[in-house]
């Protein structure tokens, strides 16, 4: 049967102030939770099915961070993700009522 069409999820990076495109990376599905850290080029991603995807900008291109840690991602939708960028952390909460720390500094 027909239905409407997929929704491509994508995260479009921006310069500042120039506001020039600098890239557009496709997503594995919609985010339920982002953050961008304040001080190092990383972003995190969280989804509905509990994975925490790492995106690291060198140059102007995007990286995905491997995680030696997908058997220990939350059983639920990540709702909030936060970067403590002097300890080189991010931390993930979700709703299946879990908190995680995840240290990038070391991968």
């Amino acid at each position: 049967m027909f239905g409407p069409p997929q929704a491509k999820c994508e995260m479009k990076v921006w310069s500042f102030p120039s506001m020039k495109l600098v890239f557009t990376l496709p997503l594995r599905g919609s985010p339920t939770a982002t953050a961008v850290s304040n001080s190092l080029p990383f972003v995190a991603l969280g989804f509905k099915d509990g994975m925490v995807q790492l995106i690291e900008i060198v140059g102007n291109q995007p990286i995905e961070v491997d995680n030696p840690h997908t058997l220990e991602q939350h059983i639920d939708s990540v709702v909030s993700l936060s970067f403590c960028d002097e300890f080189q952390v991010y931390c993930s909460a979700s709703a299946d009522q879990s908190i995680k720390v995840w240290d990038f500094g070391n991968r």
